[in-house]
Order: structure tokens, then sequence, then C-alpha cells
């Protein structure tokens, strides 16, 4: 519509000009109008845009997240987050929402990115301005969970992305000997006891320490190695803690390397989010413990 203004503002200037008729005058000054007011209204509407932004503490990459957004001035706006991304929706200022992100890459934002953008009144010309908006408290973006299982922890180390050292401690401590029972396993009869007290005895065991699991990342490698290596970080400690295993998470952060337990999936991504390409502590990690090195 815009291009058909102003082919016509051209048409009636050259017209207005050879042949000096008043009327054609007012008509290309009535459309001369139209097309300023058409550019200029939503200028000013993009110019004077406020917006906030507020988010919750956690997400997950690639997983939908519901931020409020809301527009404190401006009109007949467009508004759409585009770090994280989001789609656009239509407002009238002042006025707040619910709108749905999905975070693309893993890390702490402190600031989003909104684009804002208006043709009003008219609907002859768009205007578009990108704004960075501080947010009242960060968003952890933790990394999508690889599914994993704590026995796939040997062959993790033996396929070369990750290394286990060490086993769950405390299955084969003998607390003591007693005669077999029936329904005793026939791996458990101590046949020394057996010979010399001539009935058969059975081993009882220790009940099993309960088993530590202590997760390296290590995320130097960088790039899509290191979110892999994030994500398998993730899926190990989710299924270690589904199964009720004591999780210890130890990451490089930029103040410095940390580890420190953490009792819940959520607990882990933050810590994931806020990891980064440094060089992971080794420890401390409780006695016994199972250490996993992530790295890709």
């Amino acid at each position: 519509m815009s291009v058909v203004l102003a082919c016509l503002s051209v048409a009636f200037f050259g017209i207005a000009r050879s042949t000096g008729s008043g009327w054609v005058t007012v008509l290309l000054c009535g459309v001369v109008g139209c097309l300023a007011f058409g550019a200029v209204g939503p200028m000013l509407s993009v110019r004077r845009a406020a917006v906030s932004v507020t988010a919750p503490r956690d997400a997950t990459v690639d997983q939908p997240t519901v931020v409020t957004l809301a527009l404190t001035a401006g009109f007949g706006l467009r508004a759409r987050l585009v770090d994280p991304p989001g789609d656009w929706v239509a407002a009238v200022a002042p006025t707040s929402g619910e709108v749905l992100v999905r975070p693309t890459r893993r890390g702490v934002l402190d600031v989003v990115t909104v684009e804002v953008s208006s043709a009003a009144p008219l609907g002859l010309l768009w205007w578009r301005r990108t704004l960075a908006v501080r947010l009242d408290a960060p968003l952890e973006v933790g990394p999508r969970r690889l599914d994993a299982s704590v026995e796939d922890l040997s062959w993790s180390g033996a396929a070369g992305s990750s290394d286990a050292v060490g086993s769950w401690p405390g299955d084969q401590t003998v607390r003591s000997v007693r005669p077999y029972l029936p329904g005793d396993a026939a791996r458990l009869v101590h046949w020394p006891a057996t010979a010399r007290w001539g009935d058969v005895m059975v081993r009882e065991m220790e009940d099993p320490e309960l088993p530590r699991l202590a997760v390296i990342a290590d995320l130097r490698l960088g790039g899509g190695r290191a979110e892999d290596a994030a994500s398998r970080a993730a899926g190990l400690a989710e299924a270690a803690l589904g199964q009720g295993v004591p999780v210890w998470l130890l990451t490089a952060e930029r103040a410095g390397g940390v580890s420190a337990q953490v009792t819940s999936s959520r607990q882990a991504g933050r810590r994931l989010a806020r990891a980064v390409a440094g060089d992971p502590p080794q420890g401390p990690v409780p006695t016994g413990s199972v250490v996993v090195r992530v790295d890709r």
C-alpha cells in the first residue's frame, strides 16, 4: 500500500507541475500527508515502547518455558522474545501476559532480547526495534537430559564417553556365618565354616553401604561436545537420584571449581547451567564414591 501511495504522489506531483491544477495539488498533499503520518506514527510508537520481562529461575534447553512480558508504553505494538526465542504477540500498552519461549542454549541469562514492531495507525510501514531487557532475577537454563542408567557406568567408561573408577562399596563385606536356611542362595555358602562345623554354613552379609556417585562434568572441549557432556552429566545425575543414590557434581564455574552434592534434578540443572569450559575439580568426594568423568 505504501508503494502505491508513493507512486500516486509522484504522479500527482508531475501532473500538478505540468498543468498547475489546484485539485491535483490538494490530492498530492493528502497522499503525502498519509505517507508521512503512516511512517512517523509507527516510528514514534516503537521509540516509546517500554518492555519488561519476568522469567522463572529454571529452564531447560529446547523445552517450553513461560515468561511474563509486559508492555508499559507504546501503541499498536507487536512483540516477541528473540533470545530466548518466542512467537509474536500483539498488544495494546499498558498490558502484560504470559508467553512461551524455548531456550536454545545452556547458561545463565541476565539479559533477554525483545523485538517490538508497529505499523500503527495506518498499517503502511513497519518499524522495528530491538531492546535488551535485564531480568530481575537470572534465568538458569540447564542442559537437555540424555537418558542414562547407573547400571551403564562401566559401559560408559569402556566406550570412552566417561571414565568410571571404583565399584559400588559394601557388597562383599561379611558380618558373620550362620546355619543354612531354606531359600539362601548357593553363592552364600561358606565352605571353610561348613567343613569345620559339619553343617552347611552361609555367609551373613553386611547391608550394602549406600553407594554414591560423583560426576565430573568436563566442558573444556567446547561447542556441541561440551553440551553433549553437560546433557550426559544431567542424565546420569537424574538416573542416580531416581534410584536414591546420593550424587556429587563437580564443575568449573566462573568463580572457580565447585564440588558439592545435588539433591534433585533441578539443582543439578542449575549447577550445569552455571558450568563453564574450565578445569573441573577432582574432589573432594565422599570415600567409596563411583567417580565418572564426562567430557563428550
